[in-house]
């Protein structure tokens, strides 16, 4: 029984980690896809026209240009949540000190000022050579927990059927060890 706890333990531990690191690299793919010509249309559209839709969109994620001066511009909301995690300015400019980097995106897991625990992305932004700011893409963990949520829920049915069908396999060869004797008609 102890052994299929602490299974299910490592289990749970490692796919968190696969779940989540998942998710990250997914996002900073999608980011790395988009040239740094459309981050600057998609942002200077959105600061002289409201518009409904916004022309660089994730599905289920929001996104946000800070610029140097820490004031946030909302290119793209998710309807079923909307929350837009403010970090510290120091977090912003150490993303943007990292332009050099071959893979300068800067990935976080948290939870901020009481709400939901959050997936978020950050890439610096370069027009004409010059840095103006970070795209922040975050999205919720909900439904990354009911995923594990669930891969737990079934490694534990799994579990008890197989305690299940031990016991009973137990119990039948330890009857009939016990009283060799008795002949079945």
């Amino acid at each position: 029984m102890s052994l299929l706890i602490l299974i299910g333990l490592f289990q749970y531990v490692f796919m968190k980690q696969f779940i989540y690191t998942n998710k990250i690299k997914s996002i900073e793919d999608q980011i790395h896809l988009i040239p740094d010509d459309v981050w600057k249309h998609d942002i200077e559209t959105s600061q002289n026209v409201k518009r409904s839709r916004p022309m660089v969109y994730f599905p289920g994620v929001n996104i946000t240009f800070i610029n140097q001066k820490s004031t946030f511009l909302r290119l793209a909301k998710d309807p079923h949540h909307s929350y837009f995690p403010k970090l510290s300015a120091s977090t912003y400019k150490q993303v943007m000190k990292n332009i050099k980097q071959p893979d300068n995106t800067m990935s976080l897991i948290k939870k901020i000022d009481g709400h939901q625990e959050q997936v978020i992305v950050l890439k610096p932004i370069v027009f004409d050579g010059e840095i103006q700011g970070v795209i922040q893409i975050n999205t919720p963990t909900e439904s990354l927990r009911d995923l594990l949520i669930r891969q737990m829920i079934i490694f534990l049915m799994l579990s008890l059927t197989a305690m299940t069908i031990a016991f009973f396999c137990f119990f039948f060869c330890f009857k009939t060890d016990v009283n060799p004797f008795v002949y079945y008609y």
